[in-house]
């Protein structure tokens, strides 16, 4: 939610009409409710896609719910619903029912709106799941470039991006950092990295002072709250060293099992769908929209803490409101219970490449060995990877040593002995 000012979230009624009458001449060609001309939307106000049936022998129909297919009449869908549509036919996911309208709130959220805390979204699973192709149809649809490069990188991208010109002044652009590949290694040689995402998931912690350099002896001050997406091949939530970490993330899953064939997102004109995903956090009654929805959600907060807790309504409560006034979903309650099966899912999520590997090549008829040489261990993976089961990457020490500890071996010298 958004913090009040003279009774509203994020905003005061000046700026609101501020906002709303520099956008009028912008919209006055609009024409649905969402800001922009639909030339790329059919009837029923779904996205044009059939360029591709042909080409690629598919159809729409069998990525969508029957509740997103088929709708009858004139009926217009939500920008929140169209872009759950849009999630669904340029990936493929498991649990896709749970997973993409949760996505669909993360693309949309508003950070400018946001009044305390934003969950660090991260992408996690191994090399060729669609981790990083989820984070370039991100790009895609917000229009963002995709960041890796060095701290002072991150920082002029967040500087940058979260913020459009209005006048003499600036507006909050709900700015979304995406990251791609994060390593275990780069929280240890990126401090400032690792720093700006523990300090900016919370506005109240995420102005970070930085050197203003040998010209300039006042710190210079950064202010890196936004939303925050990373991708990785390593389990960051399940290394020790990265407990800080892990209560700030809402993780999603991905599987190489799910074969779901999907468009190819690099044939297709995102033009009109970032125009409109623009154009509808600078709309007066959405803003009022988002607000409203947040005092809902308020109200109901006895209720969502029960189902999810405590720490994670304050984390996700902002995502229970994007998810409301964008049409996500029809009531709090429905997309609550995402959020829960989500939890509990990422509780018990089903084992990495790596791990699997290392229990079949361990277990003799379902039991562990109760004792293997570190040698004899390192040979395994050497030959899980020179026969293409294993990445190269995922048998670095550090990673060996977090999926044996979670087999439930502990090392003494040059050994590994199981229950320990």
């Amino acid at each position: 939610m958004a913090k009040a000012v003279n009774g509203n979230f994020g905003v005061s009624d000046e700026d609101l009409e501020q906002e709303y009458e520099s956008e009028q001449l912008e919209t006055d060609e609009v024409k649905d409710e969402n800001g922009v001309e639909s030339d790329d939307f059919d009837d029923n106000g779904i996205p044009d896609f059939s360029a591709f049936w042909t080409s690629q022998n598919h159809c729409l129909e069998s990525l969508l719910p029957e509740s997103l297919y088929g709708m009858g009449g004139s009926i217009k869908l939500p920008l929140g619903k169209e872009i759950e549509i849009y999630l669904r036919a340029f990936s493929r996911m498991p649990d896709p029912d749970i997973q993409y309208p949760l996505l669909a709130s993360v693309v949309l959220q508003p950070s400018g709106l946001a009044e305390s805390q934003l969950p660090i979204v991260g992408f996690f699973g191994d090399s060729g799941c669609g981790k990083s192709e989820m984070i370039k149809l991100f790009s895609y649809l917000r229009k963002l470039g995709i960041e890796d490069g060095t701290d002072a990188s991150l920082r002029d991208a967040i500087s940058f991006g979260k913020y459009h010109k209005k006048g003499m002044g600036r507006k909050d652009d709900h700015y979304l950092l995406l990251t791609d590949n994060a390593g275990q290694d780069d929280f240890w040689r990126r401090p400032d990295f690792y720093r700006m995402l523990l300090k900016g998931y919370d506005r109240d912690t995420a102005k970070q002072s930085i050197s203003g350099g040998k010209e300039n002896d006042q710190p210079l001050y950064f202010d890196c709250f936004c939303m925050k997406v990373i991708s990785s091949i390593f389990p960051l939530d399940n290394d020790e060293r990265f407990l800080e970490l892990k209560r700030r993330l809402l993780i999603f899953q991905f599987s190489k099992n799910n074969q779901i064939q999907c468009f190819n997102p690099k044939a297709y004109d995102f033009t009109t769908v970032q125009d409109k995903i623009r154009r509808y956090w600078r709309n007066k009654p959405n803003l009022l929209c988002y607000r409203d929805h947040a005092l809902m959600v308020k109200a109901k907060s006895k209720y969502i803490i029960s189902e999810i807790g405590d720490d994670n309504y304050f984390l996700l409560v902002e995502l229970i409101v994007t998810a409301m006034c964008t049409g996500i979903s029809e009531s709090i309650e429905e997309f609550v219970g995402l959020l829960k099966k989500q939890i509990e899912r990422n509780n018990t999520r089903e084992k990495s490449d790596l791990e699997q590997y290392v229990f079949d090549a361990l277990a003799l008829d379902g039991r562990l060995l109760p004792m293997i040489p570190q040698i004899t261990l390192q040979t395994l993976l050497k030959m899980g990877v020179s026969e293409g089961s294993l990445d190269y990457q995922q048998i670095k020490p550090s990673f060996v040593r977090q999926v044996m500890q979670r087999l439930g071996y502990k090392r003494n010298k040059a050994k590994w002995y199981f229950g320990k």
